[in-house]
């Protein structure tokens, strides 16, 4: 007999709908699914916040800023600005 295949979305689901049901305490629950309690909290509110799509991970890190676009008249005048200062700051080789 072949072991089941599971995936974490299918578990993350069945987390989040065994948590809604209450079936359990919740801490067994988190134990059970392998999740810290704090990590089982944070699942319910995304879900409360964002809906079903809650099983989805989700990067790390806060997505990296963009320059602002400039100007086209700024352009030119902060490049002659760096061009006249070109003592100031560390040495160019």
């Amino acid at each position: 007999m072949p072991f089941g295949e599971t995936h974490v979305v299918d578990e993350r689901r069945s987390f989040v709908t065994e948590a809604q049901r209450s079936l359990r305490s919740f801490s067994g629950l988190c134990q059970r699914y392998g999740i810290s309690r704090p990590t089982g909290y944070k699942w319910i509110q995304r879900l409360e916040r964002e809906g079903p799509p809650v099983s989805y991970d989700r990067p790390q890190h806060p997505p990296a800023p963009r320059p602002r676009p400039q100007a086209p008249q700024t352009r030119p005048a902060v490049v002659s600005r760096r061009l006249c200062k070109r003592e100031v700051g560390p040495r160019r080789g």
